[in-house]
């Protein structure tokens, strides 16, 4: 995550990068995340599921605290996405 403009977002190429890196086989992913209660629109959730796929990397994803969202927003679980891990 970067923080500009007093918002945060994911820092897109890092993220990628760490990916690609051949020891990296898992990420976990807080849904929303922790500790700044973001909730994933459903196009970066399918973005970090669909990048986790490209670099063979287990996306685990922790939605334990949907409920707690600082927002006005829902949260996307991982699994609703339209993005079929299975096709690769």
């Amino acid at each position: 995550m970067i923080y500009e403009n007093s918002k945060y977002s994911v820092n897109w190429a890092d993220l990628e990068e760490k990916l690609a890196t051949p020891s990296v086989r898992m990420m976990v992913f807080c849904n929303p995340h922790n500790p700044i209660g973001y909730a994933w629109s459903e196009e970066e959730v399918k973005r970090i599921a669909e990048l986790c796929a490209k670099h063979q990397v287990l996306l685990i994803s922790d939605e334990i605290h949907g409920d707690l969202v600082l927002t006005d927003e829902d949260i996307t679980p991982a699994f609703t996405t339209k993005f079929n891990l299975y096709k690769h």
